[in-house]
């Protein structure tokens, strides 16, 4: 499991890490699995070799293909790049481009994978119990130790240690292992560990490039082209294999500094600024007096930092993942220091989550996950999590979404905003996108969010801030214009929606 667990964490830096990614991988892995044990089956009883040799030949094995699959890893960014020039155009194409790479890293390993449980259960007359225990400690101790202390090259490099030590064990300890055997046997694997020398180290600012977003915008040809779109005029400032994902802080010629997560750019310090401080100041400052402040999604820090501007009492934000919390101190000349604030108070954890165990109440909650089409994201956009921060909030809290304009169909954006709009009825959309323009507000006329007549809010339309001149009511979510590359944001018992 240790092997599943770090080529998928690598596999998502140059694949993407999109629910159908990931689904591309686990096939491939299952697949190359069962290939594997079905081959075993048929051929332990014509083999006529000493069960602990055939257990200690598939270890060599698994370890000499899964180097020789390691060693691939520093191409794949650019063979991924230049093959996407003639796949981008069709989804079945890139899916079968990718099943193609996913193919040809993990199938052969896995074939001998899966050959050693029949050949083990056979061996030593275990049971499959046992083998799914070692697979669910394999996971924990992959997923929790190995890759946060050896990052995902590291943990596979140790992976194929351990099966190196093993092949050798069992050759040794095999009763009917001839000298000759044995010797070839130990040489084949000294031969194969001495790839450890030789195995070059990943260029992180390849590896986290973000190929699987904008791999299209390669213009060049060569490898050397390649290297240098992706690292010339960049300085690494942080790069760190966290728990749930790879965090990387660069900073570009200009002085734009940014922050990716599995290489997709999540935050930067120029052009992502309007995003990341409206977000905070219009649910803010359409509150008027807020106290309790939630926000789920670090970033660069900047949209807490924004919103601790204000005289809130109190703050909490919500990260899953510690390394951007690392990563953020890069970003202290525009995030005004959030986190030596005392008002503020960090958790990390899973947003849906803390809202579920949570017992406190807010005026805002602003909501700013990554894009609803990356693998675990998704359940930050559904009517179940709408729900959880619409019970969060006080009377008169409001609830601010950032939702992409981009990467989405129209289909999907209409459902998202749709599902929103079921929970919160009344709702303002920002679309941030047309710099030469200001940022339009566009407001819904329905009403009864948190089932509270607007009577009983006298106050809530003179906090209300004046719309811009090219706003219009906000259409109905199966009509909604999809115009704009931008930032949205909506608003709920009240709701603001801003886009990127």
């Amino acid at each position: 499991m240790i092997y599943e667990v770090a080529w998928t964490r690598a596999l998502a830096l140059i694949i993407g890490n999109s629910v159908y990614a990931f689904s591309i991988m686990l096939v491939t892995f299952l697949a190359g699995l069962a290939a594997g044990s079905l081959i075993a089956a048929l051929l332990a009883e014509r083999l006529r070799i000493e069960s602990l040799s055939l257990l200690g030949t598939a270890q060599g094995l698994i370890a000499a293909t899964a180097l020789l699959t390691l060693s691939l890893f520093g191409d794949l960014p650019y063979v991924f790049t230049m093959t996407l020039k003639g796949f981008y155009w069709s989804n079945r194409l890139l899916f079968l481009l990718n099943f193609l790479i996913c193919f040809a890293v993990m199938f052969v390993p896995t074939l001998f994978m899966g050959a050693f449980f029949p050949l083990v259960v056979k061996a030593l007359a275990t049971s499959l119990e046992r083998l799914r225990l070692g697979t669910i400690v394999g996971s924990l101790l992959t997923g929790f130790l190995l890759i946060p202390v050896l990052g995902i090259q590291g943990s596979l490099l140790a992976a194929a240690a351990l099966n190196l030590g093993l092949a050798l064990l069992l050759i040794g300890i095999s009763n009917r292992t001839r000298p000759a055997r044995a010797l070839l046997s130990v040489t084949s694997i000294l031969v194969v560990a001495s790839m450890y020398a030789v195995l070059p180290g990943w260029d992180p600012l390849v590896m986290a490039g973000g190929v699987y977003v904008n791999a299209t915008t390669f213009e060049g040809n060569t490898r050397e082209e390649f290297r240098h779109w992706l690292t010339a005029d960049r300085t690494l400032l942080y790069h760190r294999t966290g728990i749930s994902t790879t965090v990387t802080v660069a900073e570009e010629k200009g002085g734009n500094v940014y922050l990716a997560t599995n290489g997709k750019v999540e935050a930067s310090s120029h052009g992502d600024m309007p995003t990341q401080v409206l977000l905070a100041q219009l649910p803010l400052l359409m509150h008027g007096d807020p106290q309790d402040v939630l926000v789920i999604g670090f970033g660069s820090g900047t949209t807490i930092g924004s919103a601790m501007r204000h005289p809130v009492r109190r703050a909490v934000v919500v990260e899953l993942e510690a390394a951007v919390l690392e990563g953020s101190q890069f970003f202290n000349n525009v995030n005004n220091r959030p986190l030596q604030d005392p008002r503020l108070n960090v958790v990390t954890d899973d947003g849906r989550n803390y809202l579920l165990r949570t017992t406190g109440t807010f005026d805002v909650i602003i909501s700013e996950p990554s894009n609803p089409w990356i693998t675990g994201v998704a359940s930050l956009f559904t009517k179940d999590f709408f729900e959880l921060g619409r019970r969060r909030l006080k009377r008169e809290g409001i609830f601010a979404q950032w939702v992409s304009l981009y990467g989405l169909s129209s289909g999907n954006l209409r459902s998202v905003v749709k599902t929103f709009h079921a929970v919160f009825p009344h709702v303002l959309r920002d679309a941030e996108g047309d710099r030469s323009r200001s940022p339009r507000l566009e407001r819904s006329d329905r009403h009864g969010s948190h089932g509270y007549p607007d009577k009983a809010r006298p106050d809530r339309d003179r906090r209300r801030p004046r719309q811009g001149r090219d706003s219009r009511p906000l259409s109905p979510p199966g009509a909604l214009p999809l115009r704009k590359r931008g930032n949205s944001g909506v608003r709920g018992p009240r709701s603001a929606e801003h886009g990127r």
